[in-house]
């Protein structure tokens, strides 16, 4: 998914029916936010035998109890930025970085930190 320094770019739309997109940072092996699901998504990752480390970041979109997962490497050129550091960044209007979004309103945003690039989940407005 290629998206611009500053811009926004959504990560579902209604006719797909993600319920929720959720991140998880290097290390990070649960989802720790909470809503209607959260247990089925942990159990999920324990099933699999998930075990966050220093090299990688996942996205888990989660459809009803089916949950998809997208394992990231991390790298200079790209890498993802949690949610307490994107609050004290400049990002753009309508954005508000999040652990889990509702599918429908799930975004990405890419910003530039400390002469690295970034990607950040957060719920979009827009």
């Amino acid at each position: 998914m290629a998206i611009d320094v500053g811009a926004v770019r959504k990560v579902s739309s209604p006719e797909n029916g993600v319920d929720m997109v959720c991140v998880l940072q290097p290390y990070q092996d649960r989802v720790f936010f909470a809503f209607e699901g959260q247990d089925k998504v942990n159990a999920t990752l324990d099933a699999i035998g998930y075990q966050g480390d220093e090299g990688s970041w996942a996205v888990l979109s989660i459809t009803g109890s089916h949950v998809d997962m997208l394992r990231v490497g991390r790298s200079r050129n790209l890498d993802l930025l949690n949610e307490h550091e994107g609050n004290h960044l400049a990002l753009p209007a309508g954005f508000e970085p999040r652990a889990c979004v509702e599918g429908s309103h799930a975004a990405f945003s890419k910003v530039r930190y400390r002469d690295r690039l970034y990607v950040i989940l957060g719920n979009s407005s827009e």
